[in-house]
């Protein structure tokens, strides 16, 4: 990601910061004041009483103000380390705040007692999940499906972290108890079409696919893996048109544009796949992996020159994967 410099006026200090500034300086400026207000922000709240600091947290936090709501809860929280409740909402402020790794520490130190509630481990799961940390995410999803069995989130979120494991039977098993809780989540009958593509069940793939789709019919992702199986079927043509029919931006994410020009392919028509991705270059500039796919396609048609340049622009942007193959395709 692109990085950019924030100079803070007052401040003999220049921050650099991830995600074009947004999400680090929120994290930054969020420290400083939940610091700065540490005693100001609990001043008249009652810090012995649990509801009563949840009460001026919640305030906080509805006004926008996330260092004051930080500051209550940890000042509240000298105290009483152990109470569940508070460094919960903690944890709900740090990640609001865009803090994951002190949100993760808040919930896991919840998620880890005997005690944790349903709600709390789902939370630590997910975000351990959402981290890369699939592993952890597994042992705290599966403690919250046992706690609270009915809990269709939680067991499509282990499903998920398993399949991040190849843990592809666990997860089928996960996926197949939420649609019997609930028949209405199509990201369920999404995975398991996921599961039977990888499997090469074809016919169950579009199968799960039509509940995927009837449940959520504006998932661009399941389109997506219709249009595949569609693919792997011996229809690119349809695969073609069916996405075809995408319009606006959704058109050119690379999942959309990767999956069109394979179906291009098996039609003996590279040339027009190459025209596709130079079209999405052109309206996702900053896209690393659009121009990484589309120097990958610019070297299978023989655009040699166009494939390098993509290539070294997508390196620019963070693609890790164009590295390599500038170095196949040889650096000016």
């Amino acid at each position: 990601m692109m990085k950019q410099r924030r100079i803070v006026i007052g401040i003999v200090a220049v921050f650099l910061v991830l995600a074009g500034g947004v999400a680090v300086w929120r994290v930054v400026d969020q420290r400083r004041q939940a610091a700065s207000l540490a005693g100001t922000a609990a001043e008249g709240v009652d810090l012995a009483s649990t509801a009563a600091v949840l009460k001026a947290a919640r305030t906080y936090i509805g006004e926008q103000e996330l260092g004051k709501a930080e500051a209550v809860l940890r000042r509240a929280l000298e105290d009483r380390s152990d109470d569940a409740l508070m460094r919960e909402l903690l944890g709900d402020v740090l990640l609001q705040g865009d803090d994951e790794p002190a949100a993760m520490a808040q919930y896991a130190a919840v998620a880890d007692r005997t005690d944790a509630s349903a709600e709390a481990l789902f939370k630590a799961g997910s975000l351990a999940a959402g981290m890369g940390e699939f592993e952890r995410a597994v042992a705290y999803l599966a403690r919250a499906t046992k706690a609270e069995p009915g809990n269709v989130e939680a067991a499509v979120q282990l499903a998920n972290a398993l399949l991040e494991l190849n843990r592809v039977p666990e997860a089928k098993v996960e996926l197949t108890r939420a649609v019997v809780l609930d028949e209405g989540v199509g990201m369920a009958w999404g995975m398991l079409a996921e599961i039977a593509v990888r499997e090469n069940k074809l016919e169950m793939a579009t199968q799960h696919i039509v509940k995927a789709r009837t449940f959520e019919p504006g998932s661009i992702p399941w389109r997506v893996l219709e249009a595949r199986v569609m693919r792997r079927m011996g229809e690119p043509e349809k695969s073609v048109m069916l996405l075809d029919g995408l319009r606006g931006e959704t058109r050119f994410e690379p999942s959309v544009v990767a999956e069109m020009a394979a179906s291009l392919g098996m039609l003996d028509r590279a040339d027009d796949a190459m025209t596709i991705y130079r079209v999405a270059v052109r309206e996702r500039p900053a896209d690393g992996e659009l121009r990484y796919e589309a120097a990958v396609w610019a070297e299978r048609v023989g655009e040699i020159e166009e494939a390098r340049e993509l290539a070294q622009s997508a390196a620019m942007l963070g693609e890790a994967r164009a590295r390599d193959l500038l170095e196949r395709l040889g650096e000016d």
